[in-house]
């Protein structure tokens, strides 16, 4: 089970308190924040992003596909009707190496097959529930 809690430290911002990091998330400016971290909705591009590059890297490492380096630009609209969500997700990389058009075809194929690609095409149960215990028994 992958478990993160995140707290209010001031504000609108919050942090992210993972297994051994912690990073700011907050709003811009114009949105009520004070822009000292990442948004909620860059977070999860950031997620898709690094996890189908994880896939590809280690799908290439194990295949002895040349692939010496990879980057990625991960880009949303928000979704035109309700609820509120982000809609088209847009990802394109920029793959380095001696690779032929098969290689890449098979890394875009097993990019597609990462955990939070999964989850994000297959959406997870939700349960949300109010703990009434004091903040700081954390």
């Amino acid at each position: 089970m992958t478990t993160v809690q995140v707290r209010q430290v001031a504000g609108l911002e919050l942090e992210g308190v993972g297994a051994v990091r912690t990073l700011a998330i907050d709003l811009a400016p114009g949105r009520g924040g004070r822009g000292a971290g990442f948004e909620p909705g860059e977070l999860l591009l950031l997620a898709l992003g690094g996890c189908m590059i994880h896939n590809m890297k280690i799908f290439a490492d194990r295949n002895d596909i040349a692939l010496t380096g990879v980057a990625a630009e991960v880009a949303a609209e928000d979704a035109e009707t309700a609820p509120k969500r982000l809609g088209t997700i847009r990802i394109r990389f920029r793959l380095e190496g001696a690779l032929t058009s098969e290689d890449e075809a098979r890394l875009l194929r097993v990019a597609s097959h990462c955990k939070i690609h999964n989850t994000l095409t297959s959406p997870p149960a939700f349960e949300v529930a109010v703990d009434r215990g004091m903040l700081h028994d954390r």
